[in-house]
């Protein structure tokens, strides 16, 4: 509290980033119904408002550190690398293979996730209810799923669209 917020300038672009990140957070936080072991529905999410708040303190946390009352990129991505910490365990690393690359399938989710294939394809059917990627059969492959992050959460990707080829 030694330090008033309304001393720090927050760039509106890098407030609607910040927005997202908060977003996708409660979204892949928020509790899955299962039935006959399956996940079939997510249920509410958490309130969005008390995230926003933490993570706003942190990013002013962060650029205070650096000697900075205006926030810049790198505070946002100090934010990324919180929400992308705080998802589920045992999705996450699902969730960050799909910011390198186009696609995620049962086999590397299961490698990825240090899983069997059918707990790999229940991950991948998770995230699917959470709506955060697309979720297809895998061609020729009667037990194998394939994912892609959905279109409103293309911005999480890192790699240059213009380069991939699905």
């Amino acid at each position: 509290a030694s330090i008033d917020p309304a001393t720090m300038e927050f760039p509106e672009n890098l407030e609607d980033e910040l927005v997202r990140w908060v977003s996708f957070l409660v979204t892949a936080r928020a509790e899955i119904r299962f039935e006959n072991e399956l996940p079939t529905a997510a249920l509410p999410t958490e309130g969005p408002w008390k995230v926003a708040n933490y993570f706003q303190q942190l990013a002013f946390g962060h650029a205070l550190i650096h000697g900075r009352r205006v926030i810049d990129a790198s505070d946002l991505a100090f934010i990324a690398e919180v929400a992308l910490s705080s998802t589920p365990g045992h999705l996450r690393s699902i969730i960050r293979a799909l910011r390198t690359q186009p696609v995620v399938d049962s086999a590397l989710a299961g490698t990825l996730c240090g899983v069997s294939r059918p707990t790999a394809r229940k991950y991948l059917q998770e995230l699917h209810v959470l709506g955060i990627v697309t979720l297809t059969k895998a061609s020729g492959d009667f037990d194998s799923y394939v994912v892609t992050l959905r279109d409103e959460y293309g911005w999480l990707r890192t790699y240059p669209e213009s380069k991939v080829s699905v």
